[in-house]
């Protein structure tokens, strides 16, 4: 008889630590078993039946804790995050807690408290992989740390979960007594996804050195292409967060947008060549990303360049010409709009369209869907 632990008011067996309650898993493995064991009774009963049972069953059975997981493991990173900060805000964490009686834990616990009973006169800093069990511990000693930011929790999870996370020189600070001084995010992050990162623990710390936590500005995106030697990065940093965003319908992780500008590089750099200096109003990320967009699209580099350089300049045939509808827009104080971002992304792909195709828009087009593109 396995041994079981408390999650939320419910039991949850050890070998079942890294799997999460699921109601639509658990109600259509039954459905399977009886369908095998009693086809008649069940032969007229559907999927879809199932699913709508299980959908009313749902909120009855799943915990918020449970809940949190199950949409960690659907990959609804903001959703989870959302709900997880809440709980954590409000102190009720112990439905998360689901790794204390395996064996693994033991041996983390152990390991943990030699580190802080060898570190009590003298700081040190190891490498060492931080499991969900060993996070756990980090969690169980968070006491007096900063309020959960969710958006913060969702960009670590999803970088975690795709392997995406990477060992750089950032640490776990925990004070002479065990306490979690500095990494709080990073400890839910694989507390809550299952998945373990190697980081940096130091050990030994004095608890009020956490005051001095985080106080610094953090670095953008921008900020590691230019480290990273990249021309023009501020720029080209705005464009591929922007690309992301629209390909993918959700803001990058840190992560994620460097590695999507170096795997789209040479596009995005021609686009920063064909649209030129900045519009005023409109920015680099909206041109740079219609560009990139009209590119995927088919077009070439120089038709592309010469249509912002008409609109810079108010060329066009008549008021209604594409270009010359934006460039009011744009630059005239009498019919001078602002938009947001998207919305002249929109614009600027959408009024290239119909300069292609001769048609003569009466306004700035930045309502209508831009074509897809693979």
């Amino acid at each position: 008889m396995s041994l079981a632990i408390q999650s939320g008011g419910r039991a949850i067996p050890v070998e079942m630590k890294r799997r999460a309650f699921n109601p639509r898993r658990e109600a259509e493995a039954l459905f399977s078993k009886l369908s095998a064991r009693q086809p008649r009774i069940l032969e007229d009963v559907s999927k879809e039946s199932v699913e709508a049972a299980v959908e009313r069953l749902i909120p009855a059975t799943e915990t918020e804790h449970e809940k949190v997981l199950r949409l960690v493991g659907e990959r609804k990173f903001e959703d989870a995050a959302r709900l997880a900060a809440r709980l954590i805000n409000a102190g009720d964490i112990a439905g998360f807690l689901i790794y204390g009686h395996s064996s693994d834990y033991r041996r983390a616990k152990s390991w943990f408290d030699d580190m802080v009973k060898t570190t009590k006169r003298s700081a040190a800093s190891v490498i060492h992989a931080v499991t969900p069990e060993l996070a756990q511990i980090i969690v169980e000693n968070n006491d007096g740390n900063r309020r959960v930011n969710a958006a913060n929790l969702a960009t670590i999870m999803r970088d975690i979960s795709d392997d995406r996370w990477q060992l750089n020189g950032s640490s776990f600070a925990l004070s002479k007594d065990g306490r979690n001084n500095d990494g709080q995010h990073r400890a839910f992050g694989v507390l809550l996804t299952g998945r373990s990162i190697k980081s940096g623990i130091t050990f030994g710390l004095q608890r009020e050195s956490m005051k001095t936590v985080d106080i610094g500005r953090k670095r953008t995106g921008a900020d590691r292409l230019g480290i990273a030697g990249v021309s023009d990065y501020i720029k080209k940093s705005a464009i591929a967060g922007m690309l992301f965003e629209i390909y993918n319908g959700r803001k990058p992780t840190p992560a994620e947008s460097d590695d999507y500008f170096h795997e789209n590089k040479d596009i995005i750099e021609r686009a920063v060549s064909v649209i030129g200096s900045n519009i005023n109003g409109v920015g680099p990320s909206a041109a740079g990303a219609a560009a990139v967009h009209l590119f995927k699209m088919g077009y070439q580099d120089q038709e592309i360049r010469q249509f912002f350089v008409d609109v810079r300049a108010g060329e066009g045939n008549g008021k209604r010409d594409p270009r010359r509808v934006l460039y009011r827009a744009i630059y005239d104080s009498r019919d001078k709009i602002k938009l947001s971002r998207d919305n002249w992304f929109r614009a600027l792909v959408n009024h290239f369209i119909a300069l292609k195709e001769g048609r003569k828009p009466f306004e700035v087009q930045y309502k209508q869907p831009v074509p897809e593109v693979v």
